[in-house]
Parts: structure tokens; C-alpha cells; sequence
């Protein structure tokens, strides 16, 4: 399917002998990555999928990298992307289109399709591409993965090559939410080499899930559970299992407005307008007069 444009394997294995305790104690120990051929790693090839870098070996590594390799995960490989991130489809590289997993007739979408290939195929775990204006997402929903552009400032964009530097986040694929919500958590965080990363603290994302998780099990009609491993699912971009937990939250409380609204953001997420609105009038029924406005703006 074309989505590898370099194998790490090698250098994989070598920096797997050097792991020190710490890193075989890691959060990502046994998950294998690729990343997006526009991320920095030292002494290897970056091209950025252009004829203008092509041998360009990298002479530092990128924070995002770092701290995956820290928390112990394995890059084995670099992904192909449309030219310098400009595009939505990865066609437009050096090493030719990339096709998609699930009918390779189709493209991966992009800029980081390689990236979501990779995950889709199973031939990583996890991978790391870049978002800009939909170069996570929209590749994530034509391969069938998970996709996250986190808020910007959250991840450092130190050792990414920059497509418009004030969008530009680096974001992460996955199988699962936990995953994503698990990579997310490693490479967060404030850095002093990017000054447009925040000085805030990083939730637990994927335990906060669990605990949710965990309630319910314990009280199957804890309405606040639903609620809110819903709103936790939806800020990881996994709004399909969102929506369910919102709806569990209006079968407990027909008359829960916040639900409403919220399933009703969920669904214009996925496309559903005519859903959403219907959601969102509901809600400004039930009492909350500041969807209106929103009704205003998105439905007819």
C-alpha cells in the first residue's frame, strides 16, 4: 500500500538493546510505532516526501519522538505524506500515492495517509502524523483508525518541520481510544525548546476512561459516568462512542439538556447536521437558551 517510506527496523533493534529499566517499565513498552516523514529523528532520513530533501538526515530528534521512545516505545519506520504536508490525499510525494488498506482502489487520504495506513494494515500499532487544518483527522476516517489533533500548545512541535506554525500539531493513531488517549499523555506537556507550548499539567486521559468505565459497572444508572466518559471519548475524537454514552445518559434522564447538546456536537462531528439539530433543539426545550444561537448558525 505504499505507506512506509523508510524502515527503521535496524536502528529499532538497536535503540531496543540500550533500553534501561526504565524504559522497559514504560507505558508504551511493546507498542510499535511509525511516524510521519516530516518528524525529525537524529541521523536518519527526513524528506518530508520532496525531491528537495531527499538524503536529508535529520541532526537532532523531535520531544514528541523522545518522549515515545522514553515511555518505551519502538519506531520502526517513517510514513509517506503528501509533499512538505500540502495536501489531503498522499498522492503527491516522491515515493508515489499511497493506497488505502481497506480497498487499496481509494486513497489514504492526508497529508499524513501513510501514517494512517500503517495503523489500518496492522503493520504498527500506533503511529504519529501532523494536523494543520484535518491531516490527522481525515485520513483517520478514511482508514477506519482513530485520529487526535490535540488542542494546539498541548504537544511541542519542536523537531516537526512546519507547514503553518501557528496550526501545526503533532497527533497521534490508534486502534483504540486507549491508545490514543495513552500516546497523547506521553507526548503532551510543556517543552522549552517550543515557547508555544503550555505550562499546564497533562491529565491521566486513558485512566480517566477507565475510572468512568468502572463506575458504571459498579452503578449501571450512574448518569455522571455516562456524561462524562462520553465528553472524555468525544475530546479524544472517538465521537461514534460518544454518542452512545450520551444516549445512555438521555435513557436515564430524558430530561438531561447537557446530554442532548452534547450528543447533538458529537453527531455534527460525524456529518449528522440534520441529527445535531434535532439534538440541540431538544435541549434549548428543555431549558438551555444558549443552543439557540447555535440552531441559528448550523441549521436551516
Amino acid at each position: 500500500i505504499n505507506c512506509i517510506t523508510d524502515d527503521l527496523s535496524h536502528r529499532a533493534l538497536n535503540v531496543l538493546k540500550q533500553f534501561t529499566q526504565s524504559q522497559i517499565n514504560g507505558s508504551l513498552f511493546g507498542k510499535i510505532f511509525a511516524v510521519k516523514d516530516n518528524l525529525n529523528i537524529k541521523d536518519v532520513d527526513t524528506t518530508c516526501a520532496s525531491n528537495i530533501l531527499r538524503n536529508h538526515k535529520s541532526i537532532y530528534t523531535s520531544t514528541a519522538i523522545k518522549k515515545i521512545e522514553d515511555a518505551g516505545g519502538l519506531i520502526i519506520a517513517k510514513t509517506n505524506l503528501d509533499e512538505f504536508a500540502m495536501g489531503s490525499s498522499t498522492e503527491h510525494s516522491i515515493f508515489g500515492a499511497c493506497k488505502n488498506p481497506i480497498n487499496i482502489n481509494y486513497v489514504c487520504g492526508g497529508s499524513s495517509g501513510g501514517s494512517a495506513g500503517a495503523v489500518s494494515s496492522d503493520i504498527v500499532d500506533i503511529s504519529l502524523g501532523s494536523d494543520t487544518g484535518g491531516s490527522v483527522r481525515q485520513p483517520a476516517s478514511f482508514c477506519g483508525v482513530y485520529g487526535l489533533k490535540p488542542t494546539y500548545g498541548r504537544v511541542s512541535r519542536f523537531g516537526l518541520v512546519a507547514y503553518a506554525s501557528s496550526l501545526d500539531q503533532i497527533g497521534p493513531f490508534g486502534r483504540s481510544v486507549n491508545d490514543v488517549a495513552t500516546v497523547l499523555q506521553m507526548i503532551a506537556g510543556h517543552d522549552p525548546k517550543d515557547s508555544t507550548s503550555i505550562e499546564q499539567e497533562v491529565p491521566n486521559y486513558a485512566e480517566a476512561i477507565e475510572d468512568y468505565t468502572k463506575a458504571i459497572e459498579i452503578d449501571p444508572n450512574y448518569i455522571d459516568a455516562y456524561f462524562n466518559r462520553g465528553s472524555a471519548k468525544s475530546n479524544l475524537g472517538d465521537y461514534s462512542d460518544a454518542i452512545i454514552d450520551y444516549t445512555k445518559a438521555i435513557e436515564i434522564d430524558p430530561n438531561d439538556a447537557d446530554a442532548y447538546y452534547n450528543r447533538g456536537i458529537a453527531k455534527r462531528k460525524l456529518g449528522d447536521t440534520l441529527g445535531a439539530c434535532t439534538d440541540w433543539r431538544k435541549a434549548g426545550e428543555l431549558g438551555d437558551a444558549d443552543v439557540w444561537e447555535l440552531i441559528k448558525k448550523n441549521c436551516q
